[in-house]
């Protein structure tokens, strides 16, 4: 489903995960989050299409954005400063 206002979080001290979301286009609900100690996951959502949301992250343990069919590029990416472990990138369109 999608998320529709815009969640006024900054900092995450565990992961997220957004898994699944058959009618999720954007991650935009997201981009007041620029810190994750954990990992922050985008999986298997089939018509997410923009993750320009991550666009204010700055730090995390991890990314990993894998099988979004969808997903055509990675703008949002741009920004990142520090992500400490593992970066991963994968089965995307």
């Amino acid at each position: 489903s999608e998320l529709t206002s815009r969640l006024e979080i900054t900092t995450i001290t565990g992961g997220v995960t957004v898994t699944g979301n058959p009618g999720l286009r954007t991650l935009d609900a997201l981009a007041s989050i620029d810190a994750i100690a954990g990992i922050y996951a985008v999986q298997r959502n089939e018509v997410l299409n923009d993750i320009s949301g991550l666009r204010t992250l700055r730090k995390a343990a991890g990314v990993s954005i894998v099988g979004n069919p969808s997903l055509e590029d990675v703008a949002g990416l741009e920004t990142w400063i520090d992500i400490r472990h593992q970066l991963e990138i994968a089965s995307n369109e």
